[in-house]
């Protein structure tokens, strides 16, 4: 079993509650694996065989539209995440607002606040992109296109679909200063010369993510081989087993 991330080639350490569950985490992106993804058999590159999963529903706020020789693929981005940062804005610059209208100069006689001026209005670009934009993967036979919006968001990218050799899910850890941990999910794409390449970050939820994957796997007609690292169960839930490769 391979110790060294296959991500970012760094140090994977599995410890308490995540050696319990089978899982490890590597210690310089922060993403967990399941151990049995890691696995090899006698020594070969090839994994050991994964565990039987049915095709995910679409999920919720999720659009599939196909025609021939087209598949469109969209998902809002509505989460949690969005909807603390949409309430944290309405207080944030509620505050602000309040304070310009009892003294309008207090902008040019304080230079702090358009530091507070710059977090509201970013603040509030993000929950506005979390209410109103979505995802979207298109694919034509030639082409596969990633992209977010209408407002403008990080992650456009277009590659070659003769240059994909699967696609894979993996799961972000993301902890909090109390020690607290949240999960978003990401869709990577592994190309004909072991590059890979991420084409969907901030997925809510693994069954989401596993529908990306899968319907593009479908249209393109890639057969769906394990990945080392890959997402491909929820995580256990406390007090049950690892089930058996």
């Amino acid at each position: 079993m391979t110790t060294v991330c296959p991500l970012c080639r760094g140090e994977l350490l599995s410890r308490g509650v995540d050696a319990d569950f089978g899982l490890t985490r590597c210690q310089s992106c922060n993403v967990r694996f399941e151990l049995s993804s890691l696995a090899r058999v006698d020594g070969h590159p090839e994994e050991a065989a994964p565990i039987p999963r049915d095709p995910p529903a679409t999920p919720f706020l999720a659009r599939r539209d196909e025609s021939p020789g087209r598949l469109r693929l969209s998902t809002r981005f509505m989460s949690g995440r969005f909807a603390f940062l949409a309430l944290f804005a309405v207080i944030w610059n509620g505050i602000l607002w309040l304070g310009l209208g009892a003294n309008p100069d207090m902008i040019l006689e304080a230079p702090f606040v358009l530091i507070h001026v710059a977090v509201g209005i970013g603040t509030a670009y993000m929950a506005l992109a979390g209410l109103f934009n979505s995802r979207s993967i298109e694919l034509t036979r030639g082409r596969l296109h990633v992209s977010c919006g209408p407002l403008p968001w990080p992650g456009n990218l277009t590659i070659s679909t003769a240059d994909l050799t699967q696609l894979f899910c993996i799961t972000q850890v993301h902890t909090d200063s109390y020690g607290g941990e949240t999960y978003t999910y990401e869709v990577h794409a592994l190309l004909n010369d072991h590059a890979r390449r991420k084409l969907l970050a901030g997925i809510a939820t693994l069954p989401q993510a596993l529908w990306f994957e899968q319907e593009v796997e479908r249209f393109l007609g890639i057969r769906d081989e394990p990945v080392t690292g890959e997402s491909r169960t929820r995580y256990l839930a406390p007090g049950s087993k690892v089930p058996p490769r």
